[in-house]
């Protein structure tokens, strides 16, 4: 926006300068023309540039990326944003309508331990911040199958294209 405010000023003095204090005499079509369009360059850049950031990668104990981690901005226990890596493990978050203030970074995935850690954003500030995960087992149950034992039924559910006989249906146990 300070762009566009010293791009106005810039511009009418240009006219005063060089058009003799008299915008409507058109001497300098095409010097107005390429003002304009610079104006409207340096509008558009002044938006697009980006203030503050975090980024960083997500690896495992190997130091591989991990793909499609969960990488969030909580403060307390709210989240306020988020993103995911991607397929290497890298993350980017764009933090320019962030106050500033105390947050915490949070890092998860699948199959991993959680890390976690404060930080304080100031303005205008990038910070790069390089989790590494663990593999866990957390969370995950064995299943075991057992080929030997008869199955099981369900004495409230069955298929309608299954026939039991009697003696099958009494070799089986209930559930």
């Amino acid at each position: 926006m300070v762009n566009a405010i010293f791009s106005l000023a810039l511009l009418k003095e240009l006219f005063r300068e060089y058009l003799g204090g008299n915008p409507s005499q058109m001497r300098c079509k095409g010097l107005l023309s390429v003002l304009i369009c610079l104006l409207l360059f340096s509008c558009f850049n002044a938006d697009a540039q980006e203030t503050r950031s975090i980024q960083g990668v997500v690896s495992d104990q190997n130091g591989d990326g991990v793909p499609f981690a969960n990488i969030q901005i909580k403060k307390g226990k709210r989240v306020i944003m988020g993103t995911a890596s991607d397929f290497h493990g890298n993350y980017k978050l764009k933090l320019d309508n962030l106050p500033s203030g105390k947050y915490s970074l949070v890092a998860t995935s699948i199959g991993f331990t959680t890390d976690d850690l404060r930080l304080k954003l100031e303005e205008e500030q990038t910070v790069t911040v390089d989790f590494q995960l663990y593999w866990s087992d957390n969370g995950f149950i064995d299943i075991g199958c057992c080929p030997s034992s008869p199955p099981m039924i369900n004495r409230y559910s069955f298929p309608s294209t299954t026939v039991f006989s009697a003696q099958e249906i009494r070799r089986m146990p209930l559930r």
